[in-house]
């Protein structure tokens, strides 16, 4: 059996078909069905390291915000914005893998009232920092 794309036409995430491709993301306040493939507006997550740094992630539709807002309308953008913290690094292969470049322990935890964000976006928190 060959592996699971992550991110494709036969797997949307948030009705992106590919990385670069914008997620299905609700006007501000705009109520979201659970299951429906739409992120709600500021829905996010927190990696929270245990050396007490967090960051904080969250979903905007505006394209174009700076990396460094921590917000994301894509997977790629999500990407970029984790890899623009000092601490972070990503890269997409069968799932969204996340380091911690000083080797410290990561938690997910959600914000912004979708429980499933995490699954959803398929991260995992890789078990190697970056050398």
């Amino acid at each position: 059996m060959s592996p699971v794309t992550f991110i494709s036409t036969n797997h949307p995430v948030y009705g992106a078909t590919t990385p670069q491709a914008a997620f299905n993301i609700a006007a501000l306040g705009a109520y979201v069905a659970p299951n429906s493939g739409v992120l709600a507006h500021g829905a996010g997550f927190n990696v929270s390291l245990d050396g007490g740094t967090t960051y904080t992630f969250s979903a905007n539709p505006s394209a174009g915000l700076p990396a460094a807002q921590y917000c994301f309308n894509s997977l790629q953008s999500l990407v970029n914005a984790i890899n623009s913290t000092v601490h972070l690094h990503a890269e997409i292969s069968n799932t969204l893998s996340v380091w911690s470049t000083s080797g410290e322990q990561m938690t997910f935890s959600y914000h912004g009232g979708q429980e499933d964000i995490i699954e959803t976006l398929g991260l995992s928190a890789a078990n190697d920092p970056i050398v």
